[in-house]
């Protein structure tokens, strides 16, 4: 169900990808069960996402009134990931 909240989409910056791993970090995190769990230290994971090179890969966001709610990547016209934050997923985001 989507709610009344506008949402922007828009392509990430560098100062972005901090909340980008909070988001990946929580949707994994939710997700056990449906997805494996994160296999590496959350330390090496968020410096994992926060070294991304945005000039090769392209990262869109889904913002909404609190920030970050989701966020895909790109490379070349193949989709690596989609990621909505756990509180938001079924609400058409």
């Amino acid at each position: 169900m989507l709610t009344d909240e506008e949402l922007t989409l828009r392509l990430a910056v560098p100062e972005d990808l901090a909340q980008i791993a909070d988001l990946f970090i929580a949707s994994r995190g939710a997700a056990i069960g449906s997805m494996p769990p994160i296999n590496a230290p959350i330390e090496v994971v968020r410096s994992h996402i926060e070294a991304w090179d945005l000039s090769v890969r392209e990262v869109w966001l889904a913002e909404g009134a609190l920030g970050v709610i989701g966020f895909s990547t790109l490379t070349g016209s193949w989709l690596e990931s989609l990621y909505v934050a756990p509180d938001r997923q079924g609400t058409g985001v």
